[in-house]
């Protein structure tokens, strides 16, 4: 959708920033996602997910990875 598209890329940039703004703010939002990793959390914004853990300091993004991908452990290692 966003190959080509400079307007649609921006529009996809700006809703995934409006994800993380509000996970700064409530970082329990996302869904546990214990399959991948210890204190890995999930938050949707399609077609993407956003990866990431709560620490002391706040949230750490892990990886953000298209819907449609197997999502492993290996591909979030290192995280």
């Amino acid at each position: 959708m966003a190959r080509g598209n400079p307007a649609a890329a921006t529009a996809l940039v700006d809703r995934l920033l409006g994800s993380l703004t509000i996970l700064m703010t409530h970082p329990e939002a996302g869904e546990a996602r214990p399959g991948v990793g210890r204190g890995i959390r999930g938050v949707l914004e399609p077609p993407y997910l956003i990866f990431y853990r709560v620490e002391a300091e706040g949230v750490l993004v892990i990886r953000i990875l298209h819907g449609a991908r197997r999502i492993t452990r290996r591909l979030l290692k290192g995280g």
